[in-house]
Formats: structure tokens, C-alpha cells, sequence
């Protein structure tokens, strides 16, 4: 069976390789640490079937780039990934239904890989 593919999206090169290091086993792992490469990303492998986005970046937060990924491909199940408890800024977002699910580091691998399973309907 193919692994998931997953973009990644974060600003940080170094999360960028642990996040594709800690999950090459289960995943098909693509990164982008642009809002930029993300749309190339998305362009340029339409299979991608989850987006995890860090929710601090530079150029905009993980909820505006979500919106805008969906709002030019399609939808496409999202995560946020964040170093806060995402409770503190889920309630009084606009976009947080556009969002599938929250992680929050230190990343907990097997709860990842079960939301992800869930949202594309694998039983892995």
C-alpha cells in the first residue's frame, strides 16, 4: 500500500527535516517553507492529500495559508502544528473551520499518523 502523501509547511529548515526524518517510515513527506512553495507544491503533485502547517510564520499564519490553498486548489484536510496550546487561538479564528485538526509539539508521532489516517479514511 503507498505511504500518505503530506505537505508540510514551515518556515524553519530544521523542522522542515525532522518532521520528513521522524515520518519517512509512514509517509511520503513534501516540505515548503514558503507560502510560495506550497502552491508549487501543490501544483506540481495534486495528490497530496493533507497539509500540516506550522501557525507562526513570517509571511502569514498557518490558518491564512490553509484558506488560501483551498481556496485555489481544493479542499484538502489541514492541520495546524504549533509550539501554544491551540485552544488559546482555535475559538475566535475565522478560518478554524477550514482546519481538520491541531498538533501541538513536542510531536507525538502515533497521534499524528492516527488524525491523519482518520481524515483520508485509512486504517493504518
Amino acid at each position: 500500500m503507498e505511504k500518505p502523501k503530506v505537505l508540510y509547511i514551515d518556515d524553519e529548515p530544521i523542522n522542515l527535516e525532522l518532521f520528513r526524518m521522524m515520518f519517512r517510515s509512514s509517509l511520503q513527506v513534501l516540505i515548503a517553507n514558503t507560502p510560495e512553495k506550497a502552491h508549487e507544491q501543490l501544483q506540481e503533485n495534486p495528490e497530496i492529500q493533507v497539509l500540516i502547517s506550522d501557525l507562526n510564520m513570517p509571511e502569514m499564519n498557518g490558518y491564512q495559508l490553509i484558506e488560501q490553498l483551498h481556496s485555489q486548489f481544493r479542499p484538502i484536510p489541514a492541520f495546524i502544528l504549533s509550539g501554544h496550546h491551540p485552544d488559546d487561538a482555535i475559538n475566535q479564528h475565522p478560518y478554524k473551520e477550514k482546519i481538520t485538526g491541531y498538533f501541538q509539539k513536542p510531536l507525538d508521532k502515533n497521534h499524528i499518523l492516527n488524525e491523519i489516517n482518520k481524515a483520508i479514511g485509512t486504517n493504518n
